[in-house]
């Protein structure tokens, strides 16, 4: 992503172009193309080899925690929910973007869905959100896109609104291994004369809790080879 955009794709437009100009982010025109590229696991944005274990170990979590629906928040190509879907169809599940562009293509591709609609984390209704019982709030691998102060912020209006549960899988590990991989993957692009740019935060899992802590306790757990913790408000 880097080597399209200096600034940070903060603004559901900025979302809009780049999923235009850009392949690895670009959402298929069409609903056999969009389940075509999610069942071959593409190296592509939110897919891996991983990605249908992912949704099975999601499903159990919420199961062994009492959750009865999912609000996917952030959802882009709504691949982890297709799976989600696919491996229980009766699961209620509303996806959700801040990206009209995004909201538009998917709300026709997936068919599946219960609710295809327009949310930002940053400015939503998180009141309507917390008004349905058990259900819980899933942000997938969003953890770049915000700043310490911002993510303080969304968890402090969902705890506020009465947000229960939400489960967050990030998408970076700030630790050993995630800084080896990630510097090895930066001189790897050096050598092939792409030039870097800053594309979002990583953190550690002390500062996640820092970011929490006022409104929710986290239990913490690996899904498919990425890091997640399970929200529950205090």
């Amino acid at each position: 992503m880097g080597d399209v955009y200096r600034n940070p794709l903060d603004s559901p437009e900025l979302w809009d172009d780049v999923r235009k100009r850009h392949s690895r982010f670009e959402i298929p025109r069409n609903r056999n193309g969009w389940i075509n590229e999610i069942e071959s696991a593409a190296n592509r944005d939110g897919l891996d080899s991983r990605l249908a274990e992912r949704a099975e170990k999601v499903l159990g979590w919420i199961d062994e925690a009492g959750g009865r629906g999912v609000f996917s928040v952030g959802a882009g190509n709504a691949a982890l929910e297709y799976h989600l879907k696919k491996l229980r169809p009766s699961l209620p599940l509303v996806t959700s973007d801040f990206s009209p562009g995004s909201v538009e293509l998917i709300r026709g591709h997936f068919e599946e869905c219960d609710r295809v609609e327009r949310f930002d984390i940053m400015g939503g209704d998180w009141s309507a959100v917390a008004a349905e019982s058990r259900q819980v709030v899933l942000i997938n691998r969003l953890d770049p896109v915000l700043t310490n102060r911002q993510w303080r912020s969304v968890f402090r209006d969902m705890g506020e609104s009465g947000v229960g549960m939400a489960l967050m899988i990030l998408a970076w590990d700030l630790d050993l291994s995630g800084a080896i991989q990630a510097k090895l993957k930066q001189w790897r692009h050096r050598l092939e004369g792409r030039r870097l740019y800053p594309t979002g935060w990583a953190r550690t899992g002390k500062t996640w809790r820092s970011l929490w802590a006022s409104h929710y306790d986290a239990e913490e757990r690996r899904l498919g080879g990425l890091s997640a913790y399970l929200l529950r408000r205090r």
